[in-house]
């Protein structure tokens, strides 16, 4: 943290700082992980029901092979690799602007000014609510150049999601 605050202007203030929550990160969507599941065990069943049949030419057992490395990345990679990068993730907000901080080898530092912010949405998934977080979008305004990608314009899975896009809203809509 000490990185983002010596990259505050004068006289600006910290508001907030924090990470996502740990278990909400890491676990990430887990609707996605059930539709990839779902996808699996349907490309398993028809692979199934076409290799029965006689003059099939892969076999039902090459097919297992390759649902399980899907299943052993999609259930035991990615979420590994998330709680990884969960320590390199940091989020400040200060009454002038919003910092985001990332990255695994390198380190960076992206910075949202409130005025390019048009619209703070607050998501929450499942987990996110179990958890009591939430996601904080932070929709570009119109025509403002802003250098954070779509994807990094976000607090993920924040925790008192509500009060902290309170914050953030009060200050973009001024």
């Amino acid at each position: 943290m000490v990185m983002i605050k010596d990259m505050f202007a004068p006289g600006e203030n910290l508001v907030w700082e924090g990470k996502p929550d740990k278990v909400a990160f890491i676990l990430g969507k887990l609707l996605n992980y059930l539709i990839i599941l779902a996808a699996l065990a349907f490309y398993l069943f028809v692979s199934y029901t076409v290799g029965s049949q006689e003059n099939s030419s892969v076999s039902f057992e090459s097919e297992l092979n390759l649902g399980l490395a899907v299943v052993v990345i999609v259930f035991v990679i990615m979420p590994a690799y998330r709680a990884f990068n969960w320590r390199y993730i940091h989020y400040a907000v200060t009454d002038k602007r919003i910092y985001f901080t990332s990255g695994i080898m390198g380190k960076d530092i992206n910075v949202l000014d409130y005025e390019a912010v048009y619209s703070p949405h607050l998501s929450a998934g499942l987990i996110d609510k179990l958890r009591n977080c939430g996601t904080i979008r932070l929709n570009p305004k119109a025509g403002s150049n802003i250098k954070v990608s779509a994807a990094r314009a976000a607090l993920e899975n924040v925790p008192d999601a509500n009060n902290v896009h309170e914050m953030i809203k009060q200050r973009a809509l001024i």
